[in-house]
């Protein structure tokens, strides 16, 4: 058991076995969670042959099995993106989903950043949208609450682009 922040620093640096380990398993977890999310959504829209040939080659990419092999950040952002799309995907985009969606979306870009791209699936499902009067400000709520929620979770994801947005910025005008 650890007594305080102390012991459990040197118990990093006498052993760090259980750190990789934890970091490992959870990469592996997500990893294997993001086939089966994967085949879930390829059998829900495009039938259980599609499901099946969507899950096999999740499981078969190698970029995919490598994320998931390693104690980063990768292969759980494949997992936040992959559930944003599901949550996002799975009807008509009302304001639940969009929230769903964004929000899970905004944690998998405070996971990594790249997997922001998954605001662009809110946008383009709310374009796409022909169910909407264009014309009426209440037709874009699910875009406002999703984009909302994004930011959210973010921010929940990431507190120091909040209390330190300078420096945050600064860091990503570094990263080119």
């Amino acid at each position: 058991a650890v007594k305080s922040a102390v012991d459990f620093a040197v118990s990093y640096w006498t052993d760090p076995t259980l750190f990789y380990l934890l970091g490992r398993g959870l990469s592996m977890v997500a990893g294997v969670a993001t086939v089966a999310l994967t085949y879930r959504m390829a059998r829900r829209h495009y039938g259980e042959a599609a499901g099946w040939m969507a899950g096999w080659l999740m499981l078969a990419l190698p970029v995919h099995v490598a994320m998931s092999q390693h104690a980063e950040s990768d292969a759980l952002a494949a997992l936040l993106t992959i559930l944003s799309l599901a949550s996002l995907a799975a009807g008509p985009l009302t304001k639940a989903r969009a929230f769903r969606g964004g929000l899970l979306g905004g944690l998998a870009a405070s996971t990594k950043y790249n997997a922001g791209i998954s605001l662009a699936a809110l946008v383009v499902l709310h374009l796409l949208d022909r169910r909407r009067e264009w014309r009426s400000w209440r037709a874009h709520g699910p875009l406002v609450v999703g984009l909302l929620s994004f930011l959210m979770g973010f921010a929940m994801g990431t507190p120091a682009a909040c209390v330190y947005p300078q420096e945050f910025f600064r860091s990503l005008a570094a990263l080119e």
